[in-house]
């Protein structure tokens, strides 16, 4: 497990449990500011927004989240005067400026992000290294913060892992031939929309477990039975569209 990978499992865990103690001690009266549960909840999903957006240098992000938390608790920070409109006119201007000054900083970060392993080639925006191909052909697309078109093609495709974090991605596999008759694609997918582009004869098994996400599927399929594809793994607050092209 990598680095990255612990301390996003250690964060969201504290989180959570800090979550539940708030929400417990606000309606035991533990706390002296007296707010309304859905303050609370709404206050706990824009704090992890920021926390989050820190760790991923999006500027939108970290401003946005602090203009709805200002307009969440204006009355307790004692800024009734200063009206939604102007707080996210502001939070628009803060969000340019910081975004422009930040912009080397980000696009370092996606270049480690905005990658993708297939058949033993490493892709990092527009270099290309070449490491030993697995032996059982497993392609590796990781897209974080930022949109990401890739283009899987396999002659012999047997399995996917796909790792998407508050991104837009298309990954075509209209490429790729599945010889055995079977294969697996395994996807974690949080906040962001994946297409997936496939063959019109591939038959998608979905096993996939979805938490406030949406899964559609567009075109349509061929007579012949083709082979068979299992959707597995899980995705949150986001959508997955299936194209049969």
């Amino acid at each position: 497990m990598s680095t990255n990978s612990k301390w996003s499992q250690w964060f969201w865990g504290l989180f959570f449990l800090a979550s539940a103690v708030v929400l417990i001690g606000s309606q035991m009266g533990w706390f002296t500011l007296h707010l309304t549960f859905w303050q609370i909840v709404f206050g706990l999903i824009l704090s992890a927004t920021f926390f989050q957006s820190i760790g991923e240098i999006s500027a939108p992000g970290i401003v946005f989240s602090l203009a709805f938390l200002a307009i969440l608790f204006a009355h307790p920070l004692g800024i009734t005067r200063l009206v939604p409109w102007t707080i996210l006119g502001a939070a628009l201007l803060l969000s340019i400026g910081l975004s422009m000054i930040l912009s080397p900083l980000q696009k370092r970060d996606r270049s480690h992000g905005l990658k993708v392993i297939v058949n033993g080639s490493t892709k990092i925006g527009d270099s290309t290294e070449t490491i030993a191909a697995s032996e059982d052909q497993l392609v590796k697309i990781h897209v974080r913060l930022g949109n990401a078109v890739r283009y899987v093609q396999l002659p012999d495709f047997r399995a996917a892992q796909i790792d998407m974090q508050m991104g837009d991605a298309k990954i075509y596999f209209d490429g790729s031939e599945i010889p055995a008759g079977e294969a697996t694609i395994d996807l974690d997918a949080k906040m962001g929309e994946l297409e997936l582009f496939v063959p019109r004869d591939w038959r998608i098994d979905n096993q996939l477990q979805t938490f406030a996400a949406e899964l559609t599927e567009k075109g349509t399929q061929a007579d012949q039975l083709g082979p068979v594809v299992h959707l597995t793994g899980r995705m949150s607050m986001g959508e997955l569209t299936v194209h049969y092209i």
